[in-house]
């Protein structure tokens, strides 16, 4: 098996801000960071989708390999082994 990492940047109540996630191979997003969370943050992560539609919520910023994927659906974003997931909220101000 092979290996994600997954980061975490400015989530509250997180020990931990670096994961590595084993996955099998390409794998979609949501899956992901479904089982991930699932397994590593219940609370604090449980809704980085947005349970009716299944996008990501609109608090949350999720970047694949320094690119982000908030406009895209996250089951058909694919995630392979040694790719880097980021999730951070969205900070708005000025």
């Amino acid at each position: 098996m092979s290996c994600v990492t997954i980061r975490l940047s400015n989530i509250s109540n997180m020990e931990e801000s670096e994961f590595l996630y084993d996955i099998a191979g390409e794998s979609c997003l949501f899956d992901v960071l479904n089982a991930w969370s699932a397994q590593n943050a219940p609370g604090p992560l449980k809704r980085i989708f947005d349970p009716e539609i299944g996008s990501i919520a609109g608090s949350i910023l999720i970047l694949l390999n320094g690119r982000s994927v908030k406009s895209k659906d996250p089951k058909t974003t694919m995630v392979s082994p040694g790719d880097v997931i980021t999730i951070m909220p969205v900070l708005i101000g000025g």
